[in-house]
């Protein structure tokens, strides 16, 4: 089946409204047209995303699913978790889709671009969306309140909302699999990788397990741009294994390292990095993966006045960023690459909103200054996360 195979006044019953599938669901069905109903056994008072649904001609009945609502739809949606046993799914007298249907029938019709890496995905993903609505490009966003909703089958249902672009955060949860579904069931055209340092251990085991789990981005994007932090021997490792024949654009900063980490190699021998930041820097390994000369590299680094010079193949560029932090300068130079190249969009006007962007809630985030003592929140949750931030806070603050 495809869309074309559904009249416009088709009705389409949503049963879960109130989750996130659901919700997004009844949302993509009355953009492209259908009419919508939906039901949760939940109040509305009690609907976690019921503004979500605000401004959308969708009839909902919360807190039953009364019989009226089986006679109005031509096909019925209900949720994964909905037994087969329940009384609801007996009730269910019209032709049933499924999730998986729903992806199939009604692809995305946009372009969608995909940034993933262990830090730095959700400050990348909120600056580029940031740029391009400040000019005039209309990101797709699921709208869902406190969720990040950057795995499972959020960021595949978002991208079929209506906007001009798709940008879209891609996590994992630890879970083999999820990346390389985000990417082929978006039909995603090009990505951006942060970098791969240690995360989600206790779900996966070891850190080239974890690391194989992000290299899904890239054996999915296959053949078309990937950007990339060439200063991340694991990125440069799993290019290599996965015979990646598409365009790859490296970035890099030209600063000196501080420290010497290990990190385990795509070889399985373990590599000495000379870190600019965590896990990423100067590193040779005798398997043949070393630094490459990138094709951005940011210099003339300058954190306390946040300020810096990229190298371009086009030009040098002068950056002025509103957000702390040398890891910063890695997600800036990404994001300035995937604007220019996937956006479309000329070097000045991609500057202006850096010069303004203040960053995401829970990153370096300045809450209060109390007893002239400066207080931040930063939601780092993995060991290179950790280490990144309080390195930053020293240079900017010292001991």
């Amino acid at each position: 089946m495809n869309e074309s195979d559904f009249k416009k006044g088709t009705t389409f019953g949503v049963i879960g409204v109130c989750g996130a599938n659901g919700n997004l669901i009844a949302r993509i069905l009355e953009e492209r047209g259908f009419k919508v109903i939906a039901t949760d056994l939940s109040q509305k008072n009690d609907c976690r995303f019921a503004s979500a649904l605000e401004g959308y001609d969708i009839d909902v009945f919360y807190g039953k699913t009364p019989d009226a609502f089986f006679n109005k739809p031509d096909y019925v949606i209900p949720p994964a978790s909905l037994s087969k046993d329940s009384e609801v799914y007996k009730k269910i007298n019209k032709p049933i889709l499924e999730l998986k249907d729903i992806i199939e029938i009604f692809p995305p019709e946009k372009e969608v671009f995909g940034i993933t890496g262990t830090n730095g995905k959700t400050t990348c993903t909120t600056l580029l969306k940031k740029i391009a609505a400040d000019n005039g490009i209309l990101p797709c966003e699921h709208n869902l309140e406190g969720m990040q909703g950057n795995a499972e089958f959020i960021p595949i249902l978002q991208s079929r909302l209506n906007a001009d672009v798709g940008i879209l955060e891609v996590g994992t949860f630890g879970v083999p699999g999820t990346v390389g579904r985000i990417v082929k069931d978006t039909n995603m055209s090009g990505g951006l990788i942060t970098n791969i340092t240690p995360d989600h251990l206790k779900d996966l085991g070891s850190f080239m397990d974890y690391a194989n789990v992000k290299g899904e981005f890239i054996k999915e994007l296959n053949g078309k741009k990937l950007i990339v932090n060439g200063h991340d021997p694991t990125i440069m490792g799993l290019l290599r294994d996965l015979n990646y024949e598409g365009e790859v654009i490296t970035f890099g900063v030209d600063e000196t390292p501080d420290s010497i980490g290990i990190k385990e190699c795509v070889c399985g021998n373990e590599l000495a990095v000379k870190e600019i930041i965590s896990g990423c820097g100067y590193y040779f390994c005798k398997c043949g993966i070393t630094t490459p000369q990138v094709d951005y590299i940011a210099t003339n680094v300058d954190l306390n006045n946040r300020t810096f010079e990229l190298f371009t193949p086009e030009g040098k560029l002068h950056v002025q960023m509103a957000i702390d932090g040398l890891h910063n300068v890695y997600n800036v130079t990404g994001v300035i690459i995937a604007a220019h190249e996937f956006l479309k969009l000329p070097y000045e006007k991609i500057l202006e909103t850096i010069s303004t962007f203040t960053g995401v809630e829970g990153r370096m985030e300045k809450v209060d200054t109390v007893n002239g003592k400066t207080v931040f929140v930063d939601y780092a949750h993995n060991p290179a996360g950790v280490e990144t931030v309080l390195k930053e806070f020293q240079k900017l603050f010292g001991d």
